[in-house]
Order: structure tokens, then sequence, then C-alpha cells
């Protein structure tokens, strides 16, 4: 593992290969490493740079006030400090959200994007997600007022695990991060997008739901849209050899 200083605090990546830098942006709750088999399967014609976000792996915690922009400004820093030229920014989930972020900080270096199920359309709140917010928030408020006494965190914490998602619940000290995060639409920003930009999508995605995938398309102009038949939101993990297979088939067009 290599270490980048910044502010402070330690950005850790990894380097696989040799050639055209591409830089990978994971999703939440992971690390770079959940990339190692797309780059492993890049490294004859690419140099790839499987970057730990702050927070994550083995990455310095970011400061608690940070939103997406200062992520993406975090690796627009990142690329100009190594002097990479010519950059791939590939992109999950949140990575994708950060990447499309950098994509436009830094024009001049980035050459092509790749999203995969990105995260930057805020999400449609449902009645049923309202009622888990509602009773989330319900229960947290008698807890703190302690008419439960001692059986209030037993109860609070059954509530949490009910009606909190899986990010938020092991989000630890990155949970006001994520809160903040997750309230943010890029939407004006994907319609800035001017490079070469390859969309990968699960058709089963429930995180990022396919529909998203329909728009960014529309909203990046000239992007190219590939949907994945029976496949989740975790592409790099469920499909990495197919993955791999469409980015160089992108990136060997000019």
């Amino acid at each position: 593992m290599a270490e980048w200083k910044f502010d402070n605090s330690i950005l850790n990546y990894e380097v696989i290969g040799k050639g055209t830098p591409i830089i990978f942006l994971h999703g939440w709750g992971h690390s770079g490493g959940v990339f190692n088999p797309i780059a492993d399967n890049l490294k004859n014609r690419f140099c790839s740079y499987l970057i730990d976000l702050p927070g994550f792996g083995s990455s310095t915690l970011t400061p608690a006030h940070w939103n997406s922009n200062d992520f993406g400004m975090l690796i627009k820093r990142f690329i100009e400090a190594l002097d990479l030229k010519e950059v791939v920014i590939i992109g999950h989930s949140f990575g994708g959200k950060i990447g499309a972020l950098a994509a436009n900080m830094i024009k001049d270096r980035v050459k092509k994007l790749v999203l995969i199920d990105s995260a930057g359309i805020r999400q449609t709140i449902t009645f049923e997600k309202f009622l888990k917010i509602y009773m989330f928030k319900t229960t947290r408020m008698i807890k703190n007022s302690g008419i439960l006494f001692k059986f209030g965190d037993k109860i609070y914490d059954k509530i949490e695990r009910f009606s909190g998602s899986t990010d938020y619940l092991n989000a630890g000290k990155m949970k006001n991060i994520l809160k903040t995060v997750v309230r943010e639409d890029i939407t004006s920003e994907l319609s800035k997008v001017r490079c070469p930009t390859l969309i990968l999508w699960g058709e089963k995605d429930i995180a990022t739901p396919v529909k998203d995938a329909y728009k960014m398309n529309k909203l990046i102009k000239g992007s190219k849209l590939i949907i994945y038949p029976n496949a989740g939101h975790h592409l790099p993990i469920e499909s990495p050899h197919q993955v791999a297979h469409h980015i160089k088939e992108f990136l060997s067009k000019e």
C-alpha cells in the first residue's frame, strides 16, 4: 500500500499495473480492494489506483463536516499531487458520485468516466421509508426523555435495526457525513459532465434503482448505458469480469 498525506491526514491506495492511469472510487462501506479483480484484469494496459476513501479501509477518518464536494475536491488534489494526466475515473455507488464531481472539477486531466450503480440522484421517500424514519425519530425522542428508563435502550436498539439502513447502522463516526451525502442531489453537476462516459447498472438494484441509470444517461450527453439483467447494486463484486470487459471495450475506443 502507498500513502498520500494531506491536511495532517493519510490517504491509502494500492497501485496495480502499468499504462493509462485509472482512479477507482469505491462505494460506501467498502474499500479500494473491492476493485482488485477488475484492476488485475486491466493491469497489462492500465495503471489502477485503488483508493481507500477517507474514513474507509486504511485511510484516516475525514472531518465530520465533509460533504460529497469535499471528497471530490480531495480526488482532484490527489490527481494533481501525483501529476496524473489523461486519467480515467471509475466510481461505484458513492464513489460514482464523487467521480462525477471530480471529473467536473478537473476537466483538463480527466479523459473518461465510468459510473457503476452510481449515487447522485436523491431518492423519493416512499411511505414505508417515511414510516421507518418516523418510528426511529419518535423512539429516539422517547428514549432521550427517560420515560422508559432502562428499557429505553433495548427498544431503541431494536427500532434502529429495523428502521435504519445497513450503511447507517455500520457508519460509526461517519454517520453525520452519511446523513449529509444521501440528501444531496447532483443532477445539475451530472448535466455538466463532458468527457465520454460509460454507465453500468444492475437491473435489480434497489439501493440506486435502475430508473436513475436512465436519468443519468439522459443528463450526461453522449453517455453509453449498459444494464446487467438480474444483477443488483454491487456489480464490481457480482460481475467483476464482465465489468472489466465492458471497461476495456469502452477505453479502447477513442
